[in-house]
């Protein structure tokens, strides 16, 4: 929420000064994502809530977003398909290898974003990714995936109160249930 807050007014101020959005919009995500690998070795818990740890994640989207937008074609065609199943096999890695002792946001953290970018950038060139993204069930809990994301941590709070045990499986189908 704080980046829905900040965000546009950093736009604006960009707008003002007339600079190369892209230069400085990398700069702010380089300096976040090395303030978070630094603070994730002693402040675990105030790396993952704080915004200037947290910031180059999703800066990282917009750097994409810029990148396509001036270059239409951030990555060769040829290689899209390959890079993009890639990715896909990196985040899925990424969903089954970390874990509570992983520490988040920190240069673990690069395997999910970079995938995710290299994801953003081929999916227009590819065939067999794009029969992957728009499968209906990956699309509609794509479209529910802000009801997730709000509705976990309640969840998982109530678990936690009530001392349930908190496994993968239990966690996934109650929030999915309380996101209808």
């Amino acid at each position: 929420m704080q980046f829905y807050l900040l965000f546009p007014l950093l736009l604006l101020f960009l707008e003002k000064i007339k600079k190369p959005k892209l230069n400085i919009i990398i700069a702010l995500a380089l300096i976040s994502m090395f303030l978070s690998f630094w603070i994730s070795k002693t402040y675990k818990d105030a790396n993952f809530y704080l915004t200037t740890s947290r910031l180059w994640e999703i800066m990282a989207g917009v750097i994409c977003y810029y990148l396509m937008q001036k270059r239409r074609k951030t990555i060769k065609k040829k290689y899209c398909e390959t890079l993009s199943l890639l990715a896909i096999f990196f985040i899925l890695i990424s969903f089954f290898l970390f874990d509570k002792e992983t520490r988040h946001p920190s240069y673990y953290t690069l395997v999910p974003i970079i995938s995710t970018m290299i994801l953003i950038s081929c999916s227009p060139h590819t065939y067999l990714t794009k029969k992957i993204l728009e499968n209906k069930v990956i699309n509609y809990f794509g479209l529910i995936s802000y009801s997730l994301y709000i509705i976990h941590f309640p969840v998982l709070a109530i678990l936690d109160y009530n001392s349930f045990e908190i496994n993968l499986e239990f966690t996934l189908l109650t929030v999915v249930f309380f996101s209808f």
